[in-house]
């Protein structure tokens, strides 16, 4: 799989944003390997500006409390796990959605 550094996540960003393209073209201009995580990164984008985009190196840990506020907040709030990950700045793989 292709890493792509924040400035390159943001150029595709913008480019998707400033013109009228869909999110295919983007993706395929972009060599993006699909819509889905182009539109992921413009979730990220909006809700967090660049820096939710940076590529993470390390496998990160969470403290119990971090992890019962997160899942709080995921069951007491109309939200997907999708929006909650990027809200707690995690990846959405990591949220158990039963």
């Amino acid at each position: 799989m292709t890493k792509f550094n924040k400035d390159k996540k943001i150029e595709a960003i913008k480019y998707y944003l400033n013109n009228t393209v869909s999110l295919k073209e983007t993706a395929k201009k972009y060599n993006i390997k699909s819509k889905t995580t182009l539109s992921h990164w413009i979730d990220i984008y909006e809700a967090k500006e660049p820096n939710g985009l940076e590529v993470r190196k390390t496998h990160r840990r969470y403290s119990e409390d971090f992890k019962f506020n997160m899942v709080n907040y995921y069951k007491t709030h109309e939200s997907s796990a999708h929006l909650v990950a990027i809200k707690f700045n995690i990846n959405s793989s990591q949220i158990d959605k039963k």
